[in-house]
């Protein structure tokens, strides 16, 4: 997941990223990544607030 993220900022994208959708073998090490991640490369968001942001629901 998180080279894909990185690929795509590089390449111009601000990339999404579903909690509920990604995992690792440690809970510690994947907080922090999705921390990093949301800190420096994506948007770290809940299932739910990507559904309703794609349903066009306001925020």
């Amino acid at each position: 997941m998180r080279a894909s993220v990185v690929d795509a900022c590089g390449l111009g994208f601000r990339p999404i990223v579903v909690r509920e959708a990604v995992g690792d073998r440690a809970p510690l090490v994947h907080e922090v990544s999705l921390f990093d991640l949301d800190a420096k490369y994506a948007d770290v968001e809940d299932l739910a607030t990507v559904v309703a942001r794609l349903a066009g629901e306001p925020r």
